[in-house]
């Protein structure tokens, strides 16, 4: 039974996930309330696939994390089935919550240096980050964080600095929010200005606008700026202007726009 499945998944991908669900063949069991249980499930875990496709292309992990993932599902869906409970007018009586796919999408901003990080558990977040954070930086003082559809954390040191790649990795994982995996908060779209330098951001999950906002700021080519404007999808134009300072750093200045993000998806 797990080979069967195990096999639809890896069809699935080779047909780059364009297989429905009409065309999935699932063996007799001799029990309807097994069969209807199983291909419900089954329903469930062909939506998360379908849901996560564009990880595929972004990030060149993701099909890795992702049949992991489904692994773990079918052995989940296989191992719950269980025998059923004869006939019943209910043909769905038990439901057991199915397993949330562990797909954890990190954006981290340290000060003005990127972190796109993806894995199933935070160690592997942190892994990554360890892969990818240069041994040369130090002396840094401000980071931003959003996990998949996480409020924005904002992480400054007043006193000090965070030292080596280390402790900023450590401080990162300890700030990403799990409980947002499964979050959806359904498609995201923010237009803008870095004083003068206009942006447009767009996707469907937090840490790409965070993202993509690094990326807006470092083409805008400012030193320091104090006045920033955001509007979230059909919302009013937000002005955000720095009375006593600056906001020198992309960290800093894109968790200025993921704050007036965060009021419009809590």
């Amino acid at each position: 039974m797990k080979k069967a499945f195990k096999f639809f998944v890896a069809s699935f991908f080779a047909t780059q996930l364009s297989a429905s669900i009409a065309q999935i063949q699932i063996e007799p069991l001799g029990n309807r309330d097994i069969n209807y249980r199983i291909e419900r499930r089954l329903e469930k875990l062909v939506d998360l696939i379908q849901r996560d496709r564009a990880h595929l292309a972004m990030y060149p992990q993701a099909k890795e994390v992702l049949l992991k993932n489904i692994n773990f599902a079918i052995d989940s869906i296989v191992g719950n089935a269980g025998p059923g409970p004869g006939p019943n007018p209910n043909p769905y009586p038990n439901p057991t919550p199915f397993p949330p796919a562990r797909i954890l999408e990190v954006t981290a901003l340290v000060e003005d240096f990127k972190l796109t990080l993806l894995g199933a558990t935070v160690g592997e977040i942190f892994t990554q980050c360890m892969d990818s954070y240069p041994a040369s930086s130090s002396s840094v003082d401000e980071i931003a964080v959003v996990a998949n559809n996480s409020r924005v954390v904002w992480l400054y040191n007043r006193t000090s600095t965070y030292g080596d790649k280390g402790s900023v990795c450590s401080l990162i994982s300890q700030n990403v929010n799990v409980s947002t995996v499964n979050q959806p908060v359904g498609y995201i779209t923010v237009n803008g200005a870095f004083e003068q330098s206009n942006f447009t951001l767009s996707g469907d999950s937090k840490a790409k606008i965070l993202s993509q906002c690094f990326d807006a700021f470092q083409s805008s080519s400012h030193n320091g700026l104090d006045e920033i404007y955001v509007a979230v999808g059909k919302l009013p134009m937000v002005r955000l202007y720095n009375q006593k300072s600056y906001w020198n750093q992309a960290s800093s200045a894109c968790n200025q726009v993921m704050e007036v993000v965060d009021t419009s998806f809590p």
